[in-house]
């Protein structure tokens, strides 16, 4: 992972007050070769694709690939990918859009990790 702390071309000479700020929330996943230049935000929880590119900021919870990077979709709190109507599949936690992006919703969906077959009881 590379993080570009200058807007401009590399020198050898110490430019500390040249530096620009790169915020990295809390959750945020950042996969292997990833690129993140200066200037953006990475939102909470969000995950940044192996390999990726980051130009922007990218909202909370979301699933970003590409070079450049660009938003495929939402991930939840656990690590999985959201469905279409932001719910997640593994830990029925469900969500709601914002500005900023997604907002974890007090609705739950049922029991989480129901057994597909039953064992006899």
């Amino acid at each position: 992972m590379a993080f570009f702390a200058r807007t401009f071309r590399f020198d050898y000479r110490r430019k500390m007050d040249q530096l620009r700020p790169t915020l990295v929330k809390g959750g945020a996943g950042i996969g292997a070769n990833a690129t993140v230049v200066c200037c953006n935000t990475l939102g909470r929880y969000c995950f940044i694709g192996a390999g990726t590119v980051v130009t922007k900021n990218v909202p909370d919870y979301a699933l970003v690939v590409g070079n450049p990077g660009h938003q495929i979709g939402w991930m939840c709190e656990c690590g999985e990918r959201l469905t279409d109507d932001l719910n997640c599949l593994t830990c029925a936690k469900s969500y709601e859009k914002t500005e900023i992006g997604l907002h974890r919703s007090e609705k739950t969906r049922g029991k989480i990790n129901q057994p597909l077959l039953s064992r006899g009881e």
